[in-house]
């Protein structure tokens, strides 16, 4: 399989009426969410741990950590493993990337920075975490090689200059709707 070549943003598209009745009804939502959080004084750090309990429990999975729900719930109170210190790896990693966030600044030193919280002390430490790989990866059956795989990201050249074209497109509100972005 080739590496995948990707387009530099932002990228042309066209939306139809139908898409675009569901974006209205999507910034809709999220504004009545954001009036309800704002009204009931709801601490978003609850929230954002029953997401990340959530979302642990569906990525880890891909990652090959086995962590159940009630490990997720408990791992403060449970003998450390490298499930489990995954797991609160990733949480600390959401909570630096929120707090970072905060002035709406993407940088790849942000991600880079996240990269090495999630890596610290677990499975793949020693792969250089928190900074931009120099050499083709894939994602893809073990033992398959390149050939078999399912994904070829870009090559390794390449990927300096389209995370800078990432950043500068996160970081410019202007130019589309946020809703917009998520959708490309």
């Amino acid at each position: 399989m080739e590496p995948y070549k990707a387009k530099t943003l932002p990228i042309t598209y066209k939306l139809d009426k139908e898409t675009i009745k569901f974006l209205g009804q999507a910034n809709d939502k999220y504004g009545q969410y954001k009036s309800l959080l704002k009204m009931f004084k709801f601490d978003q750090k609850y929230f954002l741990d029953s997401l990340v309990l959530g979302e642990s429990i569906r990525s880890s999975r891909i990652e090959g950590t086995q962590i159940s729900q009630d490990d997720m719930y408990y791992m403060d109170y449970k003998e450390s493993n490298d499930s489990i210190k995954e797991v609160k790896n990733l949480k600390q990693m959401l909570e630096y990337a929120n707090e970072k966030l905060k002035d709406r600044n993407f940088s790849v030193n942000m991600i880079n920075s996240m990269h090495k919280i999630l890596l610290s002390g677990v499975r793949g430490e020693d792969k250089s975490p928190g900074e931009i790989r120099d050499i083709q990866n894939y994602i893809g059956p073990r033992g398959l090689g390149k050939e078999g795989a399912t994904f070829v990201p870009p090559i390794p050249e390449e990927v300096p200059e389209l995370l800078d074209n990432l950043m500068e497109y996160m970081n410019n509100m202007y130019d589309e709707e946020a809703f917009v972005k998520v959708l490309i």
